[in-house]
């Protein structure tokens, strides 16, 4: 197995108000709504503005959120999941 396929078996979806949440206790803020379905949030820990793609009532796609979480905000899986 190479880091692709390890990578992408750790791939979980997470519905969105979870996800918000998980954000909330990581100390990230809402600013502001975006364009069509997304929000603006900013993580005063980490001094990132990230996007957050909301559909309303949902879930949030796993690739998506595996983005979000490894590259614009530079955690892991297992880190972002025990806040």
């Amino acid at each position: 197995m190479n880091w692709y396929q390890i990578e992408k078996l750790a791939l979980r979806q997470y519905k969105e108000r979870i996800f918000l949440k998980k954000l909330r206790k990581l100390g990230c803020y809402f600013v502001r709504k975006g364009s069509t379905s997304h929000e603006i949030w900013f993580c005063p820990y980490f001094g990132k503005v990230i996007t957050i793609p909301i559909k309303g009532a949902g879930d949030i796609d796993p690739y998506l959120a595996n983005k979000i979480i490894t590259h614009d905000m530079a955690l892991t899986q297992q880190q972002f999941n025990a806040a």
